[in-house]
């Protein structure tokens, strides 16, 4: 009995080290998604940058508007990963263990937080080169 209970140990904490792996390689991957797609839209919005800065925009507007959608795409994301995330849960209970999972309210926070935290901290490079843009050559279509 002791044998069994050692191995069902050792399993148990091989499955919670893959665990571990996984969230570390789905949080990079994550990460890398927000910069793509905030590098993606500051290339895209490059001539109405340059707009806003001639016109009299500061910097700190300029990246508040980005800082906005990054933190709404954040939001979003850790919404829709939450919701998901339970309904897989529910779902792998209900066919593996034949038991139900409760859906944990704290749980929303963390996984908001965590993708709000992503979200920005992918943004950053994307907002450093808004920062770094020139309006003039913006414009110019350079």
């Amino acid at each position: 009995m002791r044998q069994t209970a050692r191995t069902s140990e050792g399993l148990l904490a091989k499955v919670k080290l893959l665990m571990a792996l996984v969230t570390a390689v789905v949080l990079v991957s994550a990460g890398s998604s927000v910069a793509g797609t905030m590098s993606t839209t500051v290339l895209e919005r490059s001539k109405e940058i340059g707009l806003m800065k001639a016109m009299g925009g500061t910097r700190g507007e300029v990246l508040l508007i980005f800082s906005a959608e990054a933190a709404l795409l954040g939001v979003l994301g850790g919404v829709a990963g939450y919701l998901l995330g339970s309904g897989i849960a529910q779902f792998i209970t209900k066919t593996v263990f034949a038991a139900s999972a409760d859906f944990i309210p704290w749980f929303a926070g963390i996984s908001l937080g965590v993708s709000l935290f992503l979200a920005l901290l992918g943004s950053v490079g994307p907002m450093v080169s808004v920062f770094r843009l020139d309006p003039v050559r913006s414009l110019r279509g350079e």
